[in-house]
């Protein structure tokens, strides 16, 4: 399979049915901690080739978030939160652009651009798209300390499912 939009439709299927059928349903707190949710679709942004054109990131973004948003009875939360992250992610490429500039024809993957490169990239998106959901979620600075507490706990979460995800894509 070389086509990489058939590659990377199917990706996002795999993902989505993941999230929504999987992980959706994984309570990782408990009663007790209920700050943690699992968050991994946004790997599907994370890994889109990268000369993607801008509109079609931010497309891809909000599409995913409303089919997303269907399973999680969420109106608009994970497509506007999935819609910036589209629209942010060329800045935080070109930010983290390494030396000798990025190879058109490599997968943004540690295996092509290193492990620091990654976690920064990946980690900054994650961050960010976490960041943005809880605070459109509990959309109140009233929660800031609560919106905080589970970016950071979702994050640490999600970037160990993502890393997971990538070592066993780089064999």
């Amino acid at each position: 399979m070389n086509n990489p939009i058939i590659k990377n439709v199917i990706r996002a299927v795999i993902f989505i049915l993941i999230q929504v059928l999987v992980l959706r349903r994984i309570d990782v707190g408990g009663a007790s901690f209920n700050y943690i949710s699992l968050i991994f679709y946004p790997v599907v942004l994370v890994l889109l080739p990268m000369n993607t054109p801008r509109n079609l990131l931010i497309f891809a973004g909000f599409l995913l978030g409303i089919i997303i948003d269907f399973f999680y009875d969420s109106p608009g939360v994970h497509a506007a939160t999935c819609t910036a992250i589209g629209f942010i992610r060329p800045i935080i490429l070109n930010q983290l652009t390494p030396r000798g500039g990025y190879n058109i024809g490599y997968q943004l993957i540690p295996a092509k651009y290193g492990y620091a490169w990654f976690l920064k990239y990946a980690g900054s998106l994650v961050f960010l798209h976490l960041l943005f959901y809880f605070s459109f979620l509990l959309f109140s600075p009233v929660y800031a300390g609560q919106i905080l507490l589970r970016t950071f706990a979702s994050f640490l979460f999600s970037m160990l499912f993502i890393l997971i995800y990538v070592q066993l894509v780089s064999k």
